[in-house]
């Protein structure tokens, strides 16, 4: 009786040794999970807040783009109105020689300007 108590109480005792050990090995990997999932908490909240800020910066393209969209639109009515009425004001008033050389001034500008913004887009 004496032998099956003392292999009984061998095998308790390496048994309640491995359980501590596996108790232990598990609470590390406790400890691993749940900082785990806070730094994964922490990642979350970070990219809410920059989906958020995305949000804002295009909403303020958006706005900035209709209000480019709309200007350009003024500005080519009052190219075409310009346009209308400059031929209408030519014919009636004489240009000088240097009214003139002020258009061709002004449309060689216009030509190099464009020419530039070519170059800048090609290059």
């Amino acid at each position: 009786m004496d032998e099956i108590l003392n292999r009984w109480s061998t095998s308790l005792d390496s048994s309640i040794k491995e359980f501590s050990r596996q108790a232990a090995e598990v609470a590390a990997w406790d400890k691993v999970l749940l900082k785990g999932g806070d730094e994964i908490s922490s990642l979350l909240t970070a990219l809410f807040a920059a989906e958020e800020k995305q949000a804002g910066i295009d909403r303020t393209l958006d706005y900035l783009e209709s209000s480019q969209t709309d200007l350009a639109a003024l500005v080519s009515d009052y190219e075409a109105q310009i346009d209308t009425l400059l031929p209408h004001l030519t014919s009636t008033l004489q240009l000088t020689s240097a009214d003139v050389e002020r258009e061709r001034s002004f449309a060689l500008a216009e030509t190099l300007n464009g020419q530039l913004d070519d170059e800048v887009v090609l290059g």
